[in-house]
């Protein structure tokens, strides 16, 4: 499939819903499909490409931040904006 399955919010819940059924986590969304997402569920292509995707090893690695490095950041952009207010009077 020529285009990213997950250009834009219907290809993503589409995608989430072939996901559902070939997963079958025992939480899912409880949010309505919508009709845009629904024609992608009847495009085998489309379905086809994201099953590839979940049956494929990992592209790459996420590396979450550690909550002290959050913390840190949240810390300098509090101080930031304290600075910034102070300059305007607020």
């Amino acid at each position: 499939m020529g285009v990213d399955l997950f250009a834009d919010d219907d290809r993503r819940h589409a995608a989430e819903q072939v996901a559902f059924e070939a997963l079958q986590p025992v939480l899912r969304s409880r949010g309505n499909l919508r009709s845009a997402a629904a024609d992608y569920l009847r495009d085998e292509a489309f379905i086809a490409a994201v099953g590839h995707t979940l049956a494929a090893p990992p592209a790459g690695r996420l590396q979450l931040p550690r909550l002290e490095d959050l913390a840190e950041r949240v810390a300098v952009l509090e101080e930031r904006l304290q600075r910034l207010e102070s300059k305007l009077g607020a």
